[in-house]
């Protein structure tokens, strides 16, 4: 009995209607479901921006810079001024740097070391900076440092090479959302040519962020 109602006669024109108004009505669900999910990755996006901005005009930013080098028989010293900009204070700073002496123009297999860690190299740290007083710190070869002076003032560009002085290092610091940021720097002195310092022949040391 239930067999022969299924099979018997023709399916009414109602029945197709309604089958195709299944179908698109599946498919237009689905659309709006791909289109919801499409418009809150958007928008979970434009927040994630949206914040990163926000942290970006609210941290602190430092830069730095430092004073002419001073030479004796002995040592070299450069004092290193760490500034601050942006609207929020950076803490927990860490300064380690280093004076050595090296090639002008640096040799392509000429490195300058590593002061994070290197032997011989104090590490001075600071609380907090904020505002237009820079911090000053001192950086000076060790004190039994003759021979290399030696070198630099016996360099000859037309034998073995120009040589000067190289301060460079790395200022690590937090800023309030207690993300570190690392900022490297390097400068070149050369006692008679260039007291006072430049960033010329050390860029790729230079990282500032």
């Amino acid at each position: 009995m239930w067999k022969r109602w299924i099979k018997s006669g023709p399916k009414h024109w109602l029945d197709y209607c309604v089958f195709g108004f299944v179908i698109l009505t599946s498919i237009a669900t689905g659309a709006a479901a791909i289109y919801t999910r499409s418009y809150w990755i958007t928008a979970e996006n434009q927040l994630a921006v949206m914040a990163d901005t926000e942290k970006r005009q609210l941290r602190a930013y430092l830069h730095v810079g430092h004073g002419p080098i001073e030479v004796t028989d002995n040592s070299a010293t450069v004092e290193v001024w760490i500034s601050h900009s942006g609207q929020t204070p950076a803490y927990k700073l860490r300064l380690d740097a280093v004076i050595e002496v090296a090639h002008f123009l640096l040799q392509p297999t000429e490195k300058l070391g590593n002061p994070i860690g290197m032997g011989g190299v104090l590490r001075h740290e600071f609380a907090t900076l904020y505002g237009s007083e820079p911090i000053k710190q001192k950086i000076a070869m060790p004190v039994n440092s003759a021979e290399a002076i030696r070198l630099q003032r016996e360099s000859d560009p037309l034998r073995g090479g120009r040589q000067v002085f190289y301060l460079h290092g790395r200022v690590r610091y937090l800023d309030i959302f207690d993300r570190e940021w690392p900022y490297d720097f390097c400068f070149s002195f050369d006692p008679t040519y260039n007291p006072q310092g430049s960033e010329r022949g050390c860029e790729d040391y230079n990282r500032p962020t």
